[in-house]
């Protein structure tokens, strides 16, 4: 199948981007680089979270969330923030959103219909 990337709309305080995200059907969360994270003004939390990588070691990541729009199924995503290559996006979102990877054809598909939506009136700050 190869590596999947699905095009995705990200926001956070200080404006919006299209990005490339890598999909990792292995990663339980979904994870930005720190530098983007402050180009959008993703809000930080200053929580962390524990996870236990691929080599069984064990990681901690400030945890941030920012709207997240995909195939026009948009939502507040939970992201960790660290010093990533690449956007990812993890199970625990695509779940959320309705998502799965088809795996004859490696494209992001729906997996069922969209009804939970996050309240679009809602604007998160920076504190």
């Amino acid at each position: 199948m190869g590596h999947v990337y699905v095009d995705g709309l990200l926001e956070g305080s200080k404006g919006k981007k299209k990005i490339s995200m890598f999909v990792d059907t292995g990663s339980t969360f979904t994870m930005m680089p720190y530098k983007l994270a402050e180009e959008l003004g993703i809000f930080r939390t200053h929580l962390t979270e524990k996870v236990t990588l691929a080599d069984r070691r064990v990681a901690e990541y400030e945890v941030g969330f920012a709207y997240l729009e995909i195939l026009e199924r948009r939502t507040l995503a939970k992201i960790l923030l660290g010093d990533f290559e690449e956007p990812i996006i993890g199970v625990e979102t695509l779940e959320t959103m309705g998502l799965r990877v088809d795996t004859v054809t490696g494209e992001v598909q729906p997996s069922r219909g969209w009804t939970a939506r996050a309240p679009s009136g809602i604007r998160l700050k920076s504190p």
